[in-house]
């Protein structure tokens, strides 16, 4: 009893064995040649199960014989099942291989397409980053101003146009004159390298009634920047009713005339020693140009040292610049 009950245990190892490369063999080889492998097994697989049953009284090698014979019927010997097992297999290795070449070429053909802007895109915009970066590494290590200069130089400014608008609505208050203020980048925030140079604008009030500004269009120049304020109903208003009404040249307000006026009445009269010292820096007139600018150096105090709020600092140069506004229109008088 013992002994055949482990030959029962060893016939179901086989069947487990075989049910496994069964249920396998579709995964490997494809529908047809899993079949192929089943009926060959199954065969076999007979075979074994009729050795391990033959009984005492049959003979062993009989059962063998039928065996073989239920196997030739399937097929005509083993090397035709491998045979057929392995194109079955090779049919379908060359099928995949056949696809993943397609589909590799496909691929390629995309990449070039689209996938090849995109290392110089990237370049480039690596590149402009950079240049970014060095701009403003430049801007803050040399272009920049620092708080303290640009509040010291708009501080200078304002001094300076408080004393020249006091002294002129002292010296010449029929002259009219509008509100001066401070104007340029250095009023902005928008002066860099550094705080050496300011505008102050002096605004001219004209009559509407008395002056027309021209176009530089309508002008003999034809020049859009190159306008020109004449004198109108003079019919009615003859000359001196208007204050500008003596630096007309040829019925036009003369630029050139205003200018030299401006340097005779400030630049030549104004007590610049006692502003200095009022300020506690050195101010004096640009001579020998045609243009009104102010200088603003620091200076030394009695004790030797230099000023604190001026320590270390550099000139300031203060230009006026005459204008005259109407509506939208803002124009300035060059010498």
């Amino acid at each position: 009893m013992y002994f055949q009950g482990s030959r029962r245990r060893g016939e179901d190892g086989i069947t487990m064995v075989i049910d496994f490369l069964l249920s396998n063999a579709r995964l490997v080889l494809g529908v047809g040649g899993a079949a192929m492998l089943g009926i060959a097994t199954l065969a076999v697989k007979r075979l074994i199960e009729r050795a391990g049953r033959a009984a005492d009284e049959e003979k062993v090698e009989q059962k063998m014989a039928e065996s073989w014979e239920e196997l030739s019927l399937v097929s005509a010997s083993p090397t035709l099942i491998k045979k057929g097992i392995e194109g079955v297999v090779m049919k379908h290795v060359a099928k995949a291989a056949k696809q993943q070449k397609a589909d590799l070429c496909q691929q390629s053909q995309t990449s070039s397409v689209e996938v090849q802007p995109k290392p110089e895109s990237k370049r480039l915009q690596l590149c402009v980053l950079t240049l970014q970066e060095r701009l403003q590494q430049y801007y803050h290590t040399r272009a920049a101003l620092a708080p303290h200069e640009v509040q010291r130089a708009q501080s200078l400014a304002l001094d300076i146009c408080t004393e020249i608008q006091g002294f002129l609505h002292t010296r010449h208050p029929d002259m009219p004159l509008g509100e001066m203020s401070i104007g340029g980048s250095l009023l902005d925030d928008l002066q860099v390298v550094s705080a050496d140079h300011a505008c102050l604008l002096v605004p001219l009030e004209l009559e509407a009634s008395l002056w027309r500004l021209v176009p530089g269009e309508e002008t003999l120049l034809t020049h859009p920047l190159h306008w020109m304020v004449r004198r109108v109903n003079l019919e009615y208003f003859p000359r001196g009713r208007s204050y500008w009404d003596r630096y007309l040249v040829g019925g036009y307000l003369s630029s050139e005339a205003v200018v030299n006026m401006f340097i005779k009445a400030i630049m030549e009269t104004i007590n610049w020693p006692s502003i200095s010292s009022t300020m506690d820096c050195l101010v004096r007139p640009v001579l020998g140009g045609l243009d009104l600018r102010l200088e603003i150096r620091p200076r030394d105090n009695n004790e030797g040292a230099e000023s604190s709020d001026v320590q270390g600092a550099e000139p300031l140069f203060i230009s006026m610049l005459p204008l005259l506004r109407e509506e939208d229109v803002v124009l300035t008088c060059p010498a």
